[in-house]
Formats: C-alpha cells, sequence, structure tokens
C-alpha cells in the first residue's frame, strides 16, 4: 500500500480492489487508506473474516527465513468488479534495485 500512497503524492489518483473484513485491523487499515486519499470504493467488504497475517521467522545462524501466511476472507467476487466502458485502471507493480558501485 505504500506505492498507492507515493503515487498519490507524485499526482497520480490511487486505488485499492481487494477484500476487507470487518475486525478492528480492517477498519484500521480502510480508515489509514481514506486518510491518505487513496479510493476505497472498490474494496470489498465481508461481515465476518479477519484482516490477513503474515509472519515472518528469521533464523539468524543460516540466514534463512520461513513466511507462514493465515487468510480467510475470500478472494475477489468477480462480479464485484467495477463494470468500466474505458480502459483506465492499471496494475502497478514496482520493483527496486539498488546498485554498490
Amino acid at each position: 500500500m505504500q506505492q498507492l500512497y507515493v503515487l498519490n503524492q507524485l499526482g497520480h489518483e490511487s486505488s485499492l480492489m481487494t477484500t476487507l473484513g470487518g475486525d478492528q485491523s480492517s477498519k484500521q487499515l480502510l480508515n489509514g487508506l481514506q486518510e491518505r486519499h487513496i479510493q476505497t470504493e472498490h474494496i470489498q467488504r465481508f461481515i465476518q473474516g479477519q484482516t490477513p497475517t503474515s509472519y515472518v521467522l528469521l533464523n539468524e545462524a543460516s540466514g534463512s527465513r520461513t513466511i507462514t501466511h493465515y487468510r480467510d476472507l475470500p478472494e475477489l467476487n468477480f462480479d464485484f468488479l467495477p463494470k468500466s466502458k474505458s480502459n483506465n485502471m492499471i496494475g502497478c507493480t514496482l520493483k527496486v534495485e539498488t546498485s554498490t558501485t
């Protein structure tokens, strides 16, 4: 979500399309998005269900990590997707690489 906030700061309109439950963490996420002027009308809300969480376990000796993810929300429903005559929705993945030279 940080990428959406940065894009918003650069003058781009930002919107998140996802699912959220009815728990307190979901409410905090929604409020944070709205405070940062990220559009939330494409978020499908469920009364039941909890915010997905991930736990990262790091083995300091080997440097390996194990990620455990918990999600009890359904995926975004196809029927919920916005109906648009224009193709103005763009998906974006940001990749940042650093150079040591």
